[in-house]
C-alpha cells in the first residue's frame, strides 16, 4: 500500500513540474518579440488619424469625433465585465474635478449591456460622457482596435492619436494624469 501512494504521489509531482514548465514557456512566447517592440492594448500608432466615430451618451445624446475637435481628449475604453474597469472608476472620479479644468477632454468609452453600464458608473459623482458601444452594435471598439481594457487613446485637438495604452501602469497616461493633478497645469490649463 506504501508503494503504491510513494509512485502515485511521484506521479502527481511530475504532472505539476510538467505543467508549471508549460505555464512558462507560454509566458515566454507571449513575452517574445522584436528586443524594441511596444506591446499595447491598441493598434492604432501615434500620429494617425483618429477614426470618426457615433456613439449614445447614457443621457442619450449622439457624441461623434468632431465634438471633440479643437482640444485634447482621452478616450478610455472599459468594459461592463472588467474588474480592472472598475478598480480604475474611484481614480477617475478623483481626477474628474482637474480634468474638468484642464483643456483635455475625457470620455468613458463602454461595451456591455447599458443597464450594468449604468449601474456600474451611478455609484461614482463622474461629469465625463459616458460613451455606449457595444460591440455588437457598435463599431468604436473595431475601428480602435482595441483588444482589451481597460485602455486608453489620447488624441491631440486635430484628432491625431498622441498615445495609447492601459490606464495605470502606461507612462504617458501617468504623465497625463500628472499634468491634471498639477497646479501649474491647472492654472494654465494646458493638456500633455
Amino acid at each position: 500500500m506504501e508503494t503504491l501512494l510513494l509512485i502515485s504521489s511521484a506521479l502527481l509531482w511530475l504532472i505539476v513540474l510538467g505543467n508549471l514548465l508549460l505555464t512558462l514557456t507560454v509566458i515566454r512566447r507571449m513575452n517574445a518579440g522584436s528586443p524594441g517592440e511596444k506591446r499595447t492594448l491598441t493598434g492604432l500608432s501615434t500620429g494617425e488619424a483618429a477614426p470618426p466615430f457615433s456613439a449614445r451618451t447614457l443621457d442619450g445624446q449622439t457624441k461623434t469625433l468632431a465634438d471633440y475637435a479643437g482640444r485634447a481628449t482621452a478616450l478610455v475604453f472599459m468594459a461592463s465585465g472588467c474588474g480592472a474597469c472598475k478598480t480604475l472608476l474611484p481614480t477617475l472620479e478623483k481626477l474628474d474635478p482637474q480634468v474638468q479644468q484642464s483643456k483635455t477632454e475625457l470620455a468613458l468609452v463602454f461595451d456591455g449591456d447599458e443597464e450594468q453600464i449604468r449601474a456600474l458608473v451611478e455609484p461614482f459623482a463622474l461629469r465625463f460622457p459616458v460613451l455606449l458601444a457595444p460591440r455588437n452594435d457598435n463599431a468604436l471598439f473595431q475601428d480602435y482596435q482595441v483588444h482589451g481594457t481597460p485602455a486608453y487613446y489620447l488624441l491631440d485637438e486635430h484628432g491625431q492619436i498622441r498615445a495609447s495604452g492601459h490606464p495605470g501602469s502606461d507612462q504617458q497616461w501617468q504623465k497625463l494624469t500628472e499634468a491634471w493633478t498639477s497646479p501649474s497645469s491647472l492654472a494654465e490649463g494646458s493638456a500633455v
